[in-house]
């Protein structure tokens, strides 16, 4: 088999392109330089680059770079590799190149930006939870702590002539390379996509950092994980150094409502971006925010389409806000009434949709008189006659299968009552 594997990496080698054998050249320059797994900074400031290192993985390096020769622009294709590079132990610089490969070729890519983003996030988690392991293992036999004075925890002197090394200056490390990675995905694709993505992924850390201590206490540096042993729902790898949980989620909350307020003066807008918003707004206690958010996102626009989840969300917040003794700016019937209005009967789903909701808003409202029940029950036979008339003509909708063609591509041929054919 190893025979095989060189004799395929060499085939392989063969059918490089001279772009490709430069780009070895870096390599094996670069490897020269730097031992080991090329992932940090070289001392001239330069992004190393990955290099599989580990001869044992050459035939899958092989195997993957033939496969994206063959596949070349699908970025779920090649982050497949690294799910199954994961299976395997001892296979990171191997996912390391597969990140390398996509960062190369799909900068622009919403999804290989997300990509990145989560896998830095997840080399934290296991970096903070390896540290944890060291840690508790330090003060055993020959791994015990040693103190300032050479002392070791069990209190046996390790203090002897020798005279004691420098130790080596570190530099520097980023505290957080998934927001580090984020900020750079917002400059290099400034799209509406990316900053839904962006904004869901501190969302999700707001909501880590605040169900992590749920009682108020949240010094979670030198909390135990007695009851999570497999550290999954440990957060205190997204903590700086003396911080605590609560301050951490008021971190990333300032930067989230940052990234709102640069979507907005971009003129970058979505419903979805839109709706992530009056959810955030909603979860922190501001119905007003979210209610303003909306009707002024809806108030100038004309149309309904592509805008059907924002006028039930504004509907269904007004609805809300009269139940909790709250005054929103307009009462949900005549959100609905003005969103079915502008609503044309072609676009069927939205139709329906704001027709059923309006029919349901009014036949919960209470009557003030005679005259308003009067002008509410006229609207209600209005609207039902219309939903009849919807219904009855679903049965001529564009998909009927009786309307559809026969494989040979002529029309099916339907037949009266008496047998011919119409």
């Amino acid at each position: 088999l190893g025979l095989k594997a060189n004799t395929a990496a060499g085939e392989s080698g063969d059918e490089e392109t001279d772009s490709d054998s430069t780009d070895g050249n870096d390599e094996e320059s670069e490897s020269r330089k730097n031992e080991g797994e090329n992932t940090g900074m070289g001392n001239d400031g330069r992004k190393r680059r990955a290099k599989i290192t580990n001869t044992m993985l050459l035939p899958s390096n092989v195997i993957y770079k033939n496969a994206i020769k063959a596949i070349p622009n699908n970025v779920s294709f090649r982050l497949r590799f690294i799910e199954i590079c994961r299976l395997f132990p001892q296979t990171k610089c191997l996912e390391n190149y597969i990140l390398e490969t996509i960062e190369r070729d799909f900068g622009e890519d919403v999804e290989a930006w997300v990509a990145r983003i989560s896998y830095a996030q997840e080399e934290m988690k296991r970096k903070s939870r390896a540290g944890k392991t060291m840690s508790k293992m330090g003060s055993i036999g020959f791994l015990a702590k040693i103190d300032s004075n050479g002392t070791r925890e069990s209190g046996e002197s390790n203090t002897d002539d020798r005279p004691s090394k420098k130790a080596r200056v570190e530099e520097k490390k980023d505290p957080d390379p998934a927001l580090s990675l984020l900020h750079e995905a917002l400059e290099a694709v400034p799209t509406a996509k990316m900053y839904l993505e962006c904004t869901r992924f501190l969302r999700i850390r707001i909501r880590l950092l605040r169900e992590y201590s749920p009682d108020g206490n949240n010094n979670t540096h030198q909390g135990d994980d007695d009851d999570d042993e497999d550290g999954q729902n440990d957060t205190s790898f997204l903590l700086y150094e003396d911080e605590d949980a609560e301050s951490a989620a008021q971190r990333h909350a300032l930067l989230l409502e940052r990234l709102y307020a640069n979507a907005k003066d971009k003129n970058l807008s979505s419903p979805s971006l839109t709706l992530d918003q009056v959810d955030y707004l909603l979860d922190n206690g501001k119905p007003t925010e979210a209610e303003f958010l909306l009707s002024q996102t809806l108030s100038d626009s004309n149309t309904t389409k592509n805008h059907v989840h924002l006028w039930l969300k504004w509907a269904e917040l007004s609805e809300r806000m009269i139940s909790a003794g709250m005054s929103p700016s307009l009462p949900p019937v005549v959100i609905l009434r003005r969103a079915f209005k502008h609503t044309p009967i072609h676009e069927r789903e939205a139709h329906l949709l704001f027709l059923t909701n309006l029919m349901k808003s009014l036949m919960l409202r209470s009557s003030s008189s005679e005259r308003e029940a009067a002008e509410k029950e006229n609207e209600l036979k209005g609207l039902f006659q219309q939903l009849l008339l919807l219904s009855r003509g679903s049965m001529y909708a564009i998909d009927d299968p009786t309307k559809t063609k026969s494989k040979e591509g002529d029309s099916i041929d339907e037949e009266n009552e008496s047998g011919e054919k119409v």
